[in-house]
């Protein structure tokens, strides 16, 4: 019966505009990742291999947030999910810039990736 009164929450417009709007905002970090990378070289004065590197430390927390999905997409609440999810993604945005060692760099821009993924 659950799974019933699923299917119909997630059939309504509202859900589905909401849903539409949570993927754009979790993508929006793909679009803007060449920007975001060369103002990071420039003001981390970072090579270029060390800027490749954020680059795939962000895609790499997106694809195994995509990955892992099947096992917990079900067990969290979506709207949870996405509550939580976004600020993670700005915190830990706002974390890559501050001027700290390269490894929690990464470690930020890949958390980052990872709640945009689940965003």
């Amino acid at each position: 019966m659950s799974l019933a009164l699923s299917n119909v929450v997630a059939d309504r417009k509202s859900t589905i505009l909401a849903a539409m709007i949570a993927s754009a905002a979790g993508v929006l970090m793909y679009n803007v990742l060449p920007i975001f990378l060369g103002s990071a070289q420039d003001q981390h004065g970072l090579s270029s291999i060390q800027t490749g590197l954020m680059g795939t430390a962000f895609f790499l927390g997106f694809n195994v947030a995509g990955a892992t999905a099947f096992y917990w997409i079900r067990r969290i609440s979506w709207r949870l999910g996405g509550i939580l999810s976004a600020p993670v993604t700005c915190v830990a945005l706002l974390i890559s810039n501050l001027d700290l060692h390269f490894a929690l760099v990464l470690a930020a821009v890949c958390i980052s990736g990872g709640a945009s993924g689940i965003l």
